[in-house]
C-alpha cells in the first residue's frame, strides 16, 4: 500500500464562512511507501491500494527578520506529545514537521469515522455539549540567538517559562488565519513551566488544591488534611502534586477553601521530558463549546471537515544599534568623525569616548531609535572622518559600515561608563535592547 499526502485546496474555516486563509508554504505533495506488512487501517484497502491524504490543519511560522526567505522560520523542530502521537495513529492521522512549520494530514476516506469519533467524544460535565479533543504538540528552538532577533523577553530561561498557543486564539487577519491573539506572539503567551513534583503550601482555611485540565475537569486533587494508618488526622502545611501520569498541556492550579470557594494560583505548561520545549501549542479539532472563539477544522453541527491553515508570527526585534570606532593608529587618528545613512532619515548620536573591557578607547555612536534587525539588513551607514595628513579634508572613512547581526545583542552594552546618551534612551526605555558593533579603521 501506498500513500499520497497532498495539501488540500485553502477553503474557508466552517467557523469562519467569509474567510478564504492562503496556504503560505504549503507541504509539497509527498510519496511515502509503507511495506506490504504494515497494518491496513481500512477493511476494504488491499495492500496494492493507494491511501489519499489531505491536510487538516497546519502551522506556518513566519518571522519578518528572515525577509530573504519570504518570512518563513526554520528555528523550531516540532514534535507531538505522546498521548497525540498515539491519538493520531488511532485515527489515522499523519504529521509532518514542514521544517518551517508542521502538517497534520487526514485519510480521505475515514473523514466520516474521524467526524463520528469527535462527536462521540463529548466532554462528560456540568456543561453539555462541549467537545475538547485536540493535538498538542512541543515546539523546541534549535536557534541559539533566536531570542536575540525575536521582539520577545530577552533574559528568559525555558526552564522556567514556555509560551502557551492555541487555536482558541485563532482569528483572521489581512486574510491569514493567524494562531495569536494579536498580530505577533508576545510575552502575553508567557506560562511558567510546571514542574513534575509541584510543592503547593497550603493555609489552614484552605480544604486542599487541585489542577484543572484545559477543559476545566478536575485532573488532580490533593487534600490538606488527610488520615493516617493509625485513624488520625493529619493536616499539612504543604502537599506535592504528581502530574507524571498525566499528558502534557496546560494546567490550573488552584486552592478549595473550606467556605466552598476557590482561589486560583497559577496556569501553567506542564511539559516535561527533553528537549525543553520553548512553546507548547493545543490545536482543538471543533470548537469547544457554542460561544467559543477560535477557528478550528471541524464543524460538528455541520459534519463537515474543512482545511484550516494557521500561520504562528514573530516579530523582529528591533534594537538601538551601537557602533564602536576603534583607531588602530593613535599618532594620526581621525577626527571629526560622524555616521550618515543614505536616507537621512537615521541620525546617531555621538561620538562619545569610552573604554572597552579589552582597555581599547573607542568612538561610541548610538542610533536615535530603535532599528529592526533583519536576514537582509536594509540599512546603508557611512563613517566619515578627517586625516591630519590630508589636509584635514573629509572623506569616507568606511563606505558601508557593517550592519547588526544576531550575536552581539545585550540587554545592557558592556562599556564603562555607561554613556550618557544610553543612559538616556534606558530611561525611557527599561526594556530596550542594543546591539553592539565594533569597527577598527
Amino acid at each position: 500500500m501506498s500513500i499520497v499526502l497532498r495539501p488540500r485546496k485553502p477553503s474557508a474555516p466552517p467557523n469562519a464562512p467569509d474567510a478564504r486563509a492562503p496556504e503560505p508554504h504549503a507541504a509539497r505533495p509527498l510519496l511515502v511507501a509503507r511495506k506490504k506488512k504494515a497494518t491496513i487501517t481500512s477493511p476494504y484497502l488491499r495492500a496494492s491500494d493507494t491511501v489519499f491524504y489531505e491536510t487538516l490543519m497546519s502551522v506556518s511560522f513566519r518571522h519578518t527578520y528572515y525577509n530573504l526567505d519570504g518570512e518563513a522560520c526554520p528555528d523550531f523542530t516540532v514534535e507531538p506529545t505522546l498521548a497525540t502521537a498515539r491519538l493520531m495513529q488511532s485515527l489515522g492521522l499523519i504529521f509532518r514537521d514542514q521544517g518551517s512549520g508542521f502538517s497534520v494530514f487526514c485519510d480521505i476516506s475515514r473523514t466520516k469515522a474521524l467526524l463520528s469519533f469527535l462527536a462521540r467524544n463529548e466532554y462528560d460535565g456540568p456543561e453539555p455539549g462541549q467537545y475538547w479533543t485536540r493535538l498538542s504538540f512541543i515546539l523546541i528552538c534549535r536557534n541559539p540567538y533566536f531570542a536575540n532577533i525575536t521582539a520577545l523577553p530577552l533574559d528568559l530561561s525555558s526552564a522556567l517559562h514556555c509560551y502557551y498557543l492555541g487555536n482558541q486564539f485563532a482569528h483572521m487577519q489581512d486574510e491569514t488565519v493567524l494562531l495569536t491573539p494579536g498580530r505577533s506572539l508576545t510575552a502575553e503567551a508567557l506560562q511558567r513551566v510546571i514542574d513534575q513534583q509541584t510543592a503547593v503550601p497550603l493555609h489552614p482555611h484552605d480544604k486542599g488544591v487541585e489542577a484543572l485540565a484545559l477543559s476545566g475537569a478536575r485532573a488532580l486533587w490533593e487534600p490538606r488534611c488527610v488520615i493516617d494508618a493509625a485513624g488520625k488526622e493529619v493536616c499539612l502545611e504543604t502537599v506535592y502534586l504528581d502530574f507524571s501520569q498525566l499528558p502534557q498541556g496546560e494546567y490550573t492550579l488552584r486552592y478549595v477553601l473550606d467556605d466552598g470557594g476557590f482561589e486560583t494560583i497559577d496556569t501553567g505548561v506542564y511539559a516535561a521530558g527533553a528537549p525543553i520545549a520553548y512553546a507548547f501549542a493545543d490545536l482543538l479539532f471543533s470548537s469547544p463549546t457554542a460561544i467559543s472563539p477560535g477557528i478550528y477544522p471541524a464543524d460538528l453541527a455541520a459534519g463537515t471537515l474543512a482545511t484550516v491553515n494557521y500561520v504562528l508570527p514573530f516579530e523582529a526585534r528591533a534594537t538601538y544599534w551601537i557602533y564602536y570606532i576603534v583607531q588602530q593608529s593613535p599618532a594620526t587618528p581621525f577626527t571629526d568623525l560622524r555616521i550618515e545613512t543614505r536616507s537621512g532619515e537615521i541620525t546617531f548620536w555621538g561620538p562619545e569616548e569610552v573604554t572597552l573591557p579589552t582597555g581599547a578607547r573607542a568612538a561610541c555612536f548610538t542610533s536615535d531609535m530603535p532599528l529592526h534587525l533583519r536576514q537582509k539588513s536594509p540599512y546603508d551607514f557611512t563613517l566619515y572622518g578627517k586625516h591630519p595628513l590630508e589636509q584635514r579634508r573629509e572623506r569616507e572613512i568606511v563606505p558601508r559600515l557593517p550592519v547588526a547581526g544576531p550575536q552581539q545583542v545585550q540587554s545592557r552594552p558592556s562599556v564603562s561608563p555607561f554613556s550618557p546618551a544610553l543612559r538616556k534612551r534606558k530611561k525611557g526605555r527599561p526594556d530596550a535592547c542594543y546591539s553592539l558593533i565594533y569597527v577598527y579603521v
